[in-house]
Formats: structure tokens, sequence, C-alpha cells
């Protein structure tokens, strides 16, 4: 007897429809692994995060791309159908917050590649000008969202 690949019923207390991916079990399944899947909200938020890329001393950094990664749950891991939004931020080691020197020169990108996501901070320039008296973490705020099937 083969796999079952779809099923419309009640499933975990909602009623819907889903489909799997080829070879696996719709009765068994884990989030990503299903075609379809009526239950899962399209941008319905499956991750959000706060990373420290950099922390910065009293003085300015270098030009250069900065990273960070972050492991996603396991259960979303396989999803191909996702959506991000982030943002860049300074905040001092007091705890107020900064924008950045020269943003025109620090841009932030990411990409998501076996289920880890990767943060990048580039610095074209130098930080600015002068030297800061403050020391800072370099900070990424992001939200995954599912996207359209």
């Amino acid at each position: 007897m083969g796999i079952w690949r779809a099923q419309f019923i009640k499933r975990n207390g909602v009623y819907g429809c889903w489909v799997s991916k080829p070879n696996f079990d719709v009765t068994t399944a884990a989030p990503g692994d299903f075609l379809v899947d009526t239950s899962s909200q399209v941008f319905q938020c499956i991750a959000k995060g706060d990373t420290l890329i950099l922390t910065e001393g009293q003085g300015t950094i270098g030009a250069g791309t900065y990273s960070a990664s972050v492991a996603l749950p396991a259960a979303f891991a396989g999803f191909s159908n996702i959506a991000m939004i982030a943002t860049y931020y300074m905040v001092s080691n007091s705890g107020q917050f900064f924008s950045t020197q020269n943003i025109a020169n620090t841009y932030l990108t990411f990409n998501i590649v076996s289920g880890v996501l990767r943060l990048f901070v580039t610095f074209r320039s130098n930080g600015g000008t002068g030297t800061p008296s403050v020391s800072f973490d370099h900070r990424a705020a992001w939200t995954i969202y599912r996207s359209q099937f």
C-alpha cells in the first residue's frame, strides 16, 4: 500500500485540506512537508528575533561585511515559500538607540540557506567622522512570514 498524500478532515482541531510533498505521508507530515496546508495563513509569522551582528568598541569600525547566523526552528527549515522583513539599528552600551553614523554607506542583507538565517551588515566606508565615546551593538530585528503558495 502506498502513502497518503491528501487529507480533507479535522486535523489538530481544525477542518481543512492538506496535500503533502511527494514521498511524505500526509497523516504524519511536519509543517514544512506540505504543498497545501489550509490551516497556515499566508503571511503568518513563523519566526522572529533580534540578533547581535557586531559589537563596536570605542572607535570606528572599518569598511567591510560583518555577519551573524541564526538556526531556524526545524519544523520550518524546509519551507520554500517564505518572505522576510528586517531592519538594522545600533544601540549604545548604556541602552540608548542611535541611527547609524553614515546610513548611506551602511546596509543590511540576509538570506536563508538550509534552514539557517544569515544576516550581513556591510560598511562601505569607515563609520563616520570623529570617534564614538561609547561602544555600540549593531543589531538586526527580523521577522519571517509564510508567503503565498
